[in-house]
Protein backbone atom coordinates (compact mmCIF):
# COMPACT_ATOMS: atom_id res chain seq x y z
CA UNK A 1 0.00 0.00 0.00
CA UNK A 2 2.87 2.45 0.65
CA UNK A 3 3.50 2.68 -3.13
CA UNK A 4 0.87 4.60 -3.68
CA UNK A 5 1.63 7.93 -2.42
CA UNK A 6 5.17 7.91 -4.15
CA UNK A 7 3.59 7.04 -7.24
CA UNK A 8 1.00 9.84 -7.04
CA UNK A 9 2.91 12.38 -6.24
CA UNK A 10 5.92 11.31 -9.20
CA UNK A 11 2.70 11.28 -11.49
CA UNK A 12 1.92 14.85 -9.99
CA UNK A 13 4.88 16.42 -10.58
CA UNK A 14 5.16 14.80 -13.95
CA UNK A 15 1.83 16.37 -14.77
CA UNK A 16 2.58 19.71 -13.23
CA UNK A 17 5.81 19.80 -15.70
CA UNK A 18 3.51 19.41 -17.92
CA UNK A 19 1.36 21.79 -17.41
CA UNK A 20 3.93 24.52 -17.22
CA UNK A 21 5.03 23.88 -20.78
CA UNK A 22 1.68 23.75 -22.00
CA UNK A 23 0.86 27.36 -20.84
CA UNK A 24 4.41 28.87 -21.59
CA UNK A 25 3.17 30.68 -24.80
CA UNK A 26 1.02 32.81 -22.16
CA UNK A 27 2.74 32.77 -19.09
CA UNK A 28 5.91 31.61 -17.02
CA UNK A 29 4.97 29.67 -13.98
CA UNK A 30 8.07 28.87 -12.20
CA UNK A 31 8.03 25.19 -11.64
CA UNK A 32 8.24 26.02 -7.47
CA UNK A 33 4.84 26.68 -7.25
CA UNK A 34 3.60 23.62 -8.38
CA UNK A 35 6.25 21.82 -6.30
CA UNK A 36 4.89 23.99 -3.38
CA UNK A 37 1.42 24.14 -3.82
CA UNK A 38 1.93 20.12 -4.01
CA UNK A 39 4.03 19.63 -1.12
CA UNK A 40 2.00 22.15 0.90
CA UNK A 41 -1.52 20.29 -0.11
CA UNK A 42 -0.08 17.06 0.68
CA UNK A 43 1.05 17.87 3.88
CA UNK A 44 -1.69 20.08 5.57
CA UNK A 45 -4.31 17.76 4.03
CA UNK A 46 -2.73 14.80 5.73
CA UNK A 47 -2.36 16.91 9.29
CA UNK A 48 -5.89 17.29 8.75
CA UNK A 49 -7.09 14.32 8.35
CA UNK A 50 -4.88 13.31 11.28
CA UNK A 51 -7.03 15.49 13.44
CA UNK A 52 -10.55 15.72 11.67
CA UNK A 53 -10.80 11.70 11.02
CA UNK A 54 -12.88 10.66 7.77
CA UNK A 55 -10.04 9.47 6.04
CA UNK A 56 -7.54 8.13 5.88
CA UNK A 57 -4.25 10.65 6.16
CA UNK A 58 -2.61 8.32 3.15
CA UNK A 59 -5.56 8.72 1.38
CA UNK A 60 -6.19 12.37 1.60
CA UNK A 61 -2.34 12.80 1.12
CA UNK A 62 -2.41 10.62 -1.36
CA UNK A 63 -5.63 12.41 -3.48
CA UNK A 64 -4.13 16.00 -2.35
CA UNK A 65 -0.74 15.57 -4.63
CA UNK A 66 -2.97 16.60 -7.94
CA UNK A 67 -2.37 20.06 -6.26
CA UNK A 68 0.91 20.56 -8.14
CA UNK A 69 -0.27 20.13 -11.56
CA UNK A 70 -3.51 21.71 -10.76
CA UNK A 71 -2.05 24.99 -9.33
CA UNK A 72 -0.33 25.97 -13.21
CA UNK A 73 -4.15 26.59 -15.06
CA UNK A 74 -5.03 28.03 -11.66
CA UNK A 75 -2.24 30.65 -11.95
CA UNK A 76 -1.88 30.82 -15.52
CA UNK A 77 -5.88 32.12 -15.65
CA UNK A 78 -5.61 34.37 -12.85
CA UNK A 79 -2.90 36.21 -14.63
CA UNK A 80 -2.29 39.42 -15.92
CA UNK A 81 0.65 38.96 -18.23
CA UNK A 82 3.49 37.08 -18.96
CA UNK A 83 4.64 36.73 -15.31
CA UNK A 84 3.33 36.04 -12.23
CA UNK A 85 3.41 38.36 -9.35
CA UNK A 86 2.26 38.69 -5.35
CA UNK A 87 -1.76 38.68 -6.38
CA UNK A 88 -0.85 34.87 -8.21
CA UNK A 89 1.22 33.60 -5.56
CA UNK A 90 -1.44 34.52 -2.69
CA UNK A 91 -3.83 32.74 -4.46
CA UNK A 92 -2.38 29.35 -4.73
CA UNK A 93 -1.20 29.58 -1.69
CA UNK A 94 -4.87 30.04 -0.15
CA UNK A 95 -5.94 27.73 -2.71
CA UNK A 96 -3.26 24.70 -1.91
CA UNK A 97 -2.88 25.60 1.99
CA UNK A 98 -6.48 26.00 3.04
CA UNK A 99 -9.33 25.41 0.68
CA UNK A 100 -7.58 22.04 -0.54
CA UNK A 101 -7.10 20.20 2.47
CA UNK A 102 -10.92 20.89 3.70
CA UNK A 103 -12.58 20.06 0.89
CA UNK A 104 -10.91 16.57 1.16
CA UNK A 105 -11.60 16.17 4.34
CA UNK A 106 -14.42 18.01 5.71
CA UNK A 107 -17.18 16.18 3.35
CA UNK A 108 -15.72 12.57 4.70
CA UNK A 109 -15.75 13.91 8.21
CA UNK A 110 -19.21 14.99 8.06
CA UNK A 111 -20.14 11.85 6.11
CA UNK A 112 -18.41 9.78 8.68
CA UNK A 113 -20.72 11.46 11.55
CA UNK A 114 -23.97 10.10 9.94
CA UNK A 115 -25.38 6.47 10.85
CA UNK A 116 -24.63 4.20 8.23
CA UNK A 117 -25.34 4.48 4.72
CA UNK A 118 -27.51 7.44 5.17
CA UNK A 119 -25.44 10.19 3.66
CA UNK A 120 -22.91 9.62 0.85
CA UNK A 121 -20.81 12.26 -0.88
CA UNK A 122 -18.80 10.34 -3.00
CA UNK A 123 -15.40 11.89 -4.84
CA UNK A 124 -12.56 9.10 -5.24
CA UNK A 125 -10.29 11.73 -7.01
CA UNK A 126 -11.46 15.26 -5.72
CA UNK A 127 -12.99 17.09 -7.88
CA UNK A 128 -14.14 19.12 -4.80
CA UNK A 129 -10.97 20.69 -4.83
CA UNK A 130 -9.50 20.32 -8.24
CA UNK A 131 -12.93 21.22 -9.89
CA UNK A 132 -15.37 22.75 -7.99
CA UNK A 133 -13.46 24.84 -5.95
CA UNK A 134 -11.20 26.04 -8.72
CA UNK A 135 -13.82 26.89 -10.30
CA UNK A 136 -15.16 29.01 -7.51
CA UNK A 137 -12.25 30.63 -6.62
CA UNK A 138 -11.72 31.63 -10.06
CA UNK A 139 -14.91 33.41 -10.82
CA UNK A 140 -14.60 36.58 -8.34
CA UNK A 141 -11.01 37.37 -8.52
CA UNK A 142 -11.61 37.09 -12.45
CA UNK A 143 -14.62 39.53 -12.76
CA UNK A 144 -13.04 42.00 -10.67
CA UNK A 145 -10.09 42.02 -13.07
CA UNK A 146 -7.40 40.25 -11.70
CA UNK A 147 -6.99 37.87 -13.83
CA UNK A 148 -6.86 39.61 -17.75
CA UNK A 149 -3.89 37.73 -19.47
CA UNK A 150 -5.43 36.08 -22.75
CA UNK A 151 -4.22 32.76 -22.26
CA UNK A 152 -2.89 30.99 -25.65
CA UNK A 153 -3.09 27.31 -25.41
CA UNK A 154 0.64 25.93 -26.14
CA UNK A 155 4.13 26.25 -25.46
CA UNK A 156 4.47 28.14 -28.77
CA UNK A 157 6.61 24.59 -30.48
CA UNK A 158 4.58 21.95 -31.46
CA UNK A 159 7.17 19.44 -30.91
CA UNK A 160 6.88 20.42 -26.99
CA UNK A 161 3.09 20.69 -27.13
CA UNK A 162 2.72 17.33 -29.13
CA UNK A 163 4.87 15.42 -26.40
CA UNK A 164 3.53 17.43 -23.44
CA UNK A 165 0.27 16.23 -24.55
CA UNK A 166 0.39 12.97 -25.14
CA UNK A 167 2.06 12.68 -21.47
CA UNK A 168 -0.32 13.79 -19.68
CA UNK A 169 -3.09 11.32 -20.27
CA UNK A 170 -1.26 8.48 -19.31
CA UNK A 171 0.15 9.93 -16.26
CA UNK A 172 -3.20 10.88 -15.25
CA UNK A 173 -4.11 7.40 -15.17
CA UNK A 174 -1.23 6.17 -13.27
CA UNK A 175 -2.15 8.75 -10.59
CA UNK A 176 -5.92 7.65 -10.80
CA UNK A 177 -4.85 4.00 -10.37
CA UNK A 178 -2.59 5.12 -7.43
CA UNK A 179 -5.22 6.93 -5.56
CA UNK A 180 -6.95 3.43 -4.63
CA UNK A 181 -4.59 2.58 -2.82
CA UNK A 182 -3.43 -0.80 -4.22
CA UNK A 183 -3.06 -2.72 -7.15
CA UNK A 184 -6.43 -4.66 -6.67
CA UNK A 185 -9.63 -6.00 -8.90
CA UNK A 186 -10.05 -2.62 -9.84
CA UNK A 187 -6.95 -1.17 -10.95
CA UNK A 188 -7.36 -2.25 -14.62
CA UNK A 189 -10.90 -0.57 -14.71
CA UNK A 190 -8.99 3.00 -13.06
CA UNK A 191 -6.05 2.75 -15.64
CA UNK A 192 -8.86 1.75 -18.86
CA UNK A 193 -10.89 4.94 -17.68
CA UNK A 194 -8.06 6.83 -17.18
CA UNK A 195 -6.96 6.86 -20.52
CA UNK A 196 -10.19 6.54 -22.31
CA UNK A 197 -12.12 9.01 -20.95
CA UNK A 198 -10.09 11.84 -21.66
CA UNK A 199 -9.81 10.80 -25.59
CA UNK A 200 -13.16 10.55 -25.59
CA UNK A 201 -13.67 13.80 -23.54
CA UNK A 202 -11.37 15.22 -26.83
CA UNK A 203 -13.60 14.12 -29.28
CA UNK A 204 -15.96 15.56 -27.43
CA UNK A 205 -15.10 19.08 -27.75
CA UNK A 206 -14.23 18.94 -31.01
CA UNK A 207 -17.75 17.82 -32.38
CA UNK A 208 -18.90 20.79 -30.84
CA UNK A 209 -16.72 23.10 -31.66
CA UNK A 210 -16.97 22.09 -35.32
CA UNK A 211 -21.16 21.63 -34.97
CA UNK A 212 -20.78 25.34 -33.75
CA UNK A 213 -18.46 26.81 -35.97
CA UNK A 214 -15.86 27.94 -33.24
CA UNK A 215 -12.74 29.47 -34.75
CA UNK A 216 -10.52 27.59 -33.12
CA UNK A 217 -7.45 25.35 -33.10
CA UNK A 218 -7.85 21.40 -33.48
CA UNK A 219 -5.47 21.27 -30.79
CA UNK A 220 -7.20 23.22 -28.23
CA UNK A 221 -10.49 21.32 -28.73
CA UNK A 222 -8.31 18.07 -28.23
CA UNK A 223 -6.33 19.50 -25.05
CA UNK A 224 -9.10 21.29 -23.32
CA UNK A 225 -11.44 18.03 -24.20
CA UNK A 226 -9.28 15.97 -22.67
CA UNK A 227 -9.17 18.07 -19.36
CA UNK A 228 -12.60 17.99 -19.22
CA UNK A 229 -12.54 14.17 -19.86
CA UNK A 230 -10.27 13.78 -16.92
CA UNK A 231 -11.99 16.33 -14.63
CA UNK A 232 -15.51 14.86 -14.65
CA UNK A 233 -14.93 11.49 -14.24
CA UNK A 234 -13.17 12.14 -10.55
CA UNK A 235 -16.10 12.06 -8.61
CA UNK A 236 -17.60 8.51 -9.70
CA UNK A 237 -14.15 6.98 -10.68
CA UNK A 238 -14.35 4.34 -7.44
CA UNK A 239 -18.41 3.73 -7.79
CA UNK A 240 -19.25 3.51 -11.35
CA UNK A 241 -18.07 1.02 -13.84
CA UNK A 242 -15.86 1.98 -16.82
CA UNK A 243 -17.93 2.00 -19.58
CA UNK A 244 -20.42 4.53 -17.90
CA UNK A 245 -17.23 6.11 -16.64
CA UNK A 246 -15.93 6.62 -20.30
CA UNK A 247 -19.08 8.07 -21.78
CA UNK A 248 -18.75 10.28 -18.90
CA UNK A 249 -15.82 11.47 -20.36
CA UNK A 250 -17.25 11.90 -24.18
CA UNK A 251 -20.30 14.26 -22.16
CA UNK A 252 -17.69 15.98 -20.46
CA UNK A 253 -16.18 16.97 -23.27
CA UNK A 254 -19.51 18.27 -25.24
CA UNK A 255 -20.71 20.28 -21.55
CA UNK A 256 -17.05 21.83 -20.88
CA UNK A 257 -17.45 22.85 -24.77
CA UNK A 258 -20.61 24.45 -24.35
CA UNK A 259 -19.85 25.95 -21.24
CA UNK A 260 -16.33 27.52 -22.12
CA UNK A 261 -18.07 29.51 -25.50
CA UNK A 262 -21.18 30.41 -24.14
CA UNK A 263 -22.48 33.47 -25.62
CA UNK A 264 -22.65 35.04 -22.44
CA UNK A 265 -19.05 34.81 -21.49
CA UNK A 266 -17.21 34.41 -24.72
CA UNK A 267 -15.66 37.44 -24.58
CA UNK A 268 -15.42 37.36 -21.10
CA UNK A 269 -11.41 37.21 -19.46
CA UNK A 270 -10.44 33.48 -19.71
CA UNK A 271 -10.53 32.98 -15.99
CA UNK A 272 -13.97 33.94 -15.98
CA UNK A 273 -14.22 30.93 -18.53
CA UNK A 274 -12.38 28.84 -17.17
CA UNK A 275 -14.40 29.51 -13.67
CA UNK A 276 -17.70 28.50 -15.38
CA UNK A 277 -16.30 25.55 -17.55
CA UNK A 278 -15.22 24.19 -13.99
CA UNK A 279 -18.26 24.80 -11.90
CA UNK A 280 -20.22 23.15 -14.87
CA UNK A 281 -18.16 20.14 -15.29
CA UNK A 282 -17.87 19.89 -11.13
CA UNK A 283 -21.75 19.80 -10.65
CA UNK A 284 -22.18 17.41 -13.72
CA UNK A 285 -19.31 15.08 -12.58
CA UNK A 286 -20.26 15.17 -9.05
CA UNK A 287 -23.98 14.60 -9.98
CA UNK A 288 -23.33 11.00 -11.99
CA UNK A 289 -22.62 9.08 -9.22
CA UNK A 290 -25.87 9.07 -8.00
CA UNK A 291 -27.24 8.74 -11.24
CA UNK A 292 -25.28 5.49 -12.31
CA UNK A 293 -23.04 4.32 -9.51
CA UNK A 294 -23.24 0.80 -8.92
CA UNK A 295 -23.67 0.57 -4.96
CA UNK A 296 -25.39 4.34 -4.49
CA UNK A 297 -26.75 5.62 -8.16
CA UNK A 298 -30.89 5.45 -8.93
CA UNK A 299 -30.47 3.37 -12.11
CA UNK A 300 -28.65 0.60 -10.43
CA UNK A 301 -29.53 0.73 -6.65
CA UNK A 302 -32.40 3.16 -6.36
CA UNK A 303 -31.06 5.71 -4.54
CA UNK A 304 -32.61 8.67 -4.88
CA UNK A 305 -30.77 10.52 -1.69
CA UNK A 306 -27.05 10.73 -2.97
CA UNK A 307 -27.78 13.02 -6.02
CA UNK A 308 -29.06 15.82 -3.34
CA UNK A 309 -26.19 15.26 -1.05
CA UNK A 310 -23.90 15.04 -4.11
CA UNK A 311 -25.33 18.93 -4.71
CA UNK A 312 -24.91 19.78 -1.63
CA UNK A 313 -21.64 18.95 -1.53
CA UNK A 314 -20.69 20.70 -4.59
CA UNK A 315 -22.56 24.25 -3.63
CA UNK A 316 -20.76 23.94 0.06
CA UNK A 317 -17.46 23.65 -1.70
CA UNK A 318 -17.93 26.04 -4.43
CA UNK A 319 -19.52 28.85 -1.94
CA UNK A 320 -16.54 28.18 0.74
CA UNK A 321 -14.07 28.70 -2.15
CA UNK A 322 -15.92 32.12 -3.59
CA UNK A 323 -15.85 33.02 0.07
CA UNK A 324 -12.35 33.15 0.66
CA UNK A 325 -11.04 34.40 -3.17
CA UNK A 326 -12.72 37.46 -2.18
CA UNK A 327 -9.38 38.96 -0.02
CA UNK A 328 -7.49 37.74 -3.46
CA UNK A 329 -9.68 40.53 -5.77
CA UNK A 330 -9.42 43.05 -3.22
CA UNK A 331 -5.73 42.08 -2.89
CA UNK A 332 -5.93 42.20 -7.01
CA UNK A 333 -7.59 45.59 -7.10
CA UNK A 334 -5.45 47.40 -4.84
CA UNK A 335 -2.27 46.76 -6.56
Amino acid sequence: MNWTLPAAILAAALLAAAATLLVRASVRVPFWIPLGAGVGAVVTTAAVAAVLGGIPPLFGATVASAAAPVSVPLAAALSRGPRLDLRQHVAVAVWALLIVPLAIVVPARVVAGCPPTSCVVEDFGGALPFVTAVGGFLLVPSVATIGRNRLRNGSGSRLVDLLAGLAVVPLFAVWLAAAEGDIDEYTGGLIASGLAAPALGALGWLIVDRLRGVTATTGRALRMGAMAGMAIILPGAAAMTPPWLIGLGFIGGCVGALAHDARAIVSSPEGVRAAVTALTLGAVGMVAPGILGTAIGFVFAARTDVTGSQLVATLAVAAGATALSIPVALLGRRR
